[in-house]
């Protein structure tokens, strides 16, 4: 595994362009700041699609990925087996200009993370940048018009500026009479709050007869004539193109599996590809079919292993096989299979830079998780045909958890909404209403049940996703003496 910070981007990307060059297939898995915004955004049985998806993207634009696994899955020339890189990013939004976003941490979340050794200080200090195309919109014409380095004045230390121009102006003042003037030099350090573009800019603007540039890691600053000047500043377009380059970040690697299409694989996806297209790509959609149209076109083939494994037991009329569709269990399930999963030419899975993730538990990093992931398609696939067309009949269908929708297919038509079971709740005393606490107790074993109330609480309506749990529910409440539950 190789973990990808802010100090050594630059050096690994060209790595992990070749490697996702070569893959046959990329696994991918997110970790991110939070998940839920309250009882209003939760999910519940009485959503129409529109509605879901609204509550989807009001959390993917709250919070964002601050980790992302890629797991490269290559076919060995020759041999039954792939070979496997993974590469761990750790990233985060920076300001840059007048683009300064605001997102949220949800404390469960963070104590989530923590408790799986997430390394925070890695996110914050060295978290790579990134934007989207919405954003690098912005920046360009704010670097061409030359007012992107206004908002990064008030990050700077008042004092190191106080400081700063003392020197400048002693320096300066003292050799002006000199001849040699154009040979004294003045060094600082680089501020480490903001990029080094905008401080350069900033002396460059207070004093029209200096130069300030990086060597050594150090800012320098010497004096110019204006026919110097003039002709140093041909070269900004060429500084900025790099200062945007940085910004683009992680932005890059996105780019670059747009750009090489190969199928893309994940468990229980859908959050992950909805903040990997809002942070990366465009801001989301308003409208759940333009979403669904706009991510085909950047990801034509996608396949969901927590829906292919949800669903392969009846496509394969084998019901023998483990309910359990959790990333780890089906890893567990997979990677020692009892004797009628076993098949024959299962292909070797060799680990080129992540060996450590076979040998050892990393539940909750990303990149083990990619890394699983790819595992267990690839093992889906062989078990039953030895090759990746055991799985066609699941491309690009995401699974939906917890609606009348089982999946949702990217390129076409979604499947008919499976109506859920309604009940009619009333009192048996008429008088009386009902309250949800009431309500909550009485049905707390029966989990997969909503309510909305009715006719001023004096009754409410239940959905039921389960048919065995209605038809249960029903059989329990026929002779109720407080209540009637009827269809």
């Amino acid at each position: 595994m190789v973990e990808v910070t802010r100090s050594n981007f630059n050096e690994i990307f060209p790595s992990v362009e070749q490697s996702i060059k070569n893959a046959s297939f990329i696994a991918i898995d997110t970790e991110f700041t939070g998940l839920h915004l309250g009882p209003s955004n939760d999910n519940n049985l009485f959503d129409n699609l529109r509605e879901r998806y609204t509550k989807l993207l009001c959390r993917a634009v709250s919070f964002i990925p601050c980790q992302i696994g890629l797991s490269t899955f290559t076919k060995c020339l020759n041999e039954n087996s792939y070979s496997v890189e993974t590469f761990v990013f750790y990233i985060r939004p920076c300001m840059v200009g007048s683009i300064d976003r605001i997102f949220m941490c949800q404390a469960s979340a963070l104590d989530f993370l923590s408790g799986y050794n997430f390394d925070f200080n890695k996110f914050i200090q060295e978290g790579i940048p990134y934007l989207n195309e919405n954003e690098e919109i912005q920046v360009r014409q704010k670097l061409e018009d030359g007012t992107i380095c206004l908002p990064h004045e008030k990050l700077q230390d008042p004092r190191h500026q106080v400081k700063l121009n003392d020197v400048i102006d002693r320096t300066f003042k003292k050799t002006k009479n000199k001849p040699d003037i154009s040979k004294e030099r003045i060094t600082l350090p680089i501020d480490r709050r903001s990029h080094v573009y905008f401080q350069l800019n900033e002396i460059r603007r207070k004093f029209p007869k200096c130069w300030a540039y990086v060597e050594n890691d150090l800012i320098v600053i010497k004096a110019v004539s204006p026919e110097e000047r003039k002709k140093l500043e041909e070269c900004k377009a060429e500084e900025q193109e790099k200062v945007l380059d940085y910004f683009l970040g992680f932005t890059k690697v996105f780019r670059l599996l747009k750009k090489c299409q190969k199928p893309i694989v994940g468990h229980n996806l859908l959050m992950d590809l909805m903040l990997l297209y809002h942070n990366f790509h465009q801001n989301l959609p308003a409208t759940y079919d333009k979403f669904k149209k706009e991510l085909h076109s950047v990801f034509p083939v996608i396949y969901d292993t927590k829906h292919i494994w949800l669903n392969i037991r009846e496509v394969q009329e084998f019901k023998r096989f483990a309910a359990n569709s959790a990333l780890t269990a089906l890893y567990e399930l997979l990677k020692s299979p009892p004797d009628y999963l076993n098949t024959l030419y299962s292909p070797g899975i060799l680990p080129s830079n992540c060996q450590k993730y076979v040998v050892g538990d990393f539940v909750h990093d990303s990149g083990y998780d990619a890394f699983i992931t790819g595992y267990v398609f690839l093992k889906i696939c062989h078990t039953f045909k030895q090759h990746l067309d055991a799985i066609s009949p699941f491309v690009n269908k995401v699974n939906f958890s917890y609606f009348q929708l089982k999946y949702i297919n990217l390129d076409g038509a979604d499947p008919e909404p499976q109506q859920p079971g309604y009940l009619y709740i009333s009192p048996k005393t008429w008088t009386r209403t009902l309250t949800r606490e009431e309500l909550l107790m009485r049905f707390s074993k029966h989990h997969t049940l909503e309510f909305k109330f009715i006719k001023g609480r004096r009754a409410a309506l239940a959905v039921v996703q389960n048919v065995y749990m209605y038809n249960r529910i029903l059989k329990e409440f026929k002779d109720d003496p407080d209540i009637i539950v009827e269809k």
